[in-house]
This record gives C-alpha cells, structure tokens and sequence, in this order.
C-alpha cells in the first residue's frame, strides 16, 4: 500500500490545514494616515470625551493589536485598513495605501 499520512501529529501542519491563510499586504500610507487622523478628530470635536485607542477599535471592529498595527504603518490586511476609515466615515481611496 502506498505512504498516507494519518494522525499528523505536527501542530504546524495542523494549523495551516485547519485556517485559511491570510494575506497581510498593505501599509497604511502618510496621506491615509493623515485622512484618518483629521476625520478621527472632526468626530470628537462632536462627542464630548476623547475616545481611546480601545474605543477606536471597538468601532472599527477590529482587535487592539490590529489598530495598533495599522496606525504604525504595518503590514495589514486590506479589510482592516477599509475597516479602519470607514469607521471615520471614510472610504478607501487608491493613495491611501503604499503597497
């Protein structure tokens, strides 16, 4: 009989087959982080307190460490940086993005 594989025990391999891969790819550029922070502060010159990074990701629904992420102008996901301005009131816009 041929070589099957059966009851991998490698917890890499095991991870890898059981979540999709995901693809973290672009960087939130100087002009998107500009966009972000003059619409970030427009939003509280209406609400009375100043929200918090936590409060941010709250409503971006992304993670922590995500926001941290894309606010440091790391690689991320496309998704979150959508996620990110839009939770602003912006859209994604070509230049927003460096890579």
């Amino acid at each position: 009989m041929g070589s099957t594989r059966q009851g991998c025990e490698c917890p890499i391999e095991a991870r890898i087959l059981k979540f999709p891969v995901r693809r973290r790819g672009v960087v939130l550029s100087s002009k998107g982080l500009e966009r972000f922070y003059y619409a970030r502060q427009r939003a509280n010159q209406q609400s009375r307190r100043r929200p918090t990074l936590a409060d941010c990701a709250e409503r971006a629904e992304l993670g922590l460490r995500t926001l941290t992420r894309c606010l440091r102008a790391e690689r991320v996901d496309r998704r979150s940086v959508e996620r990110l301005l839009f939770s602003v009131g912006l859209k994604l816009q070509p230049e927003d993005l460096a890579d």
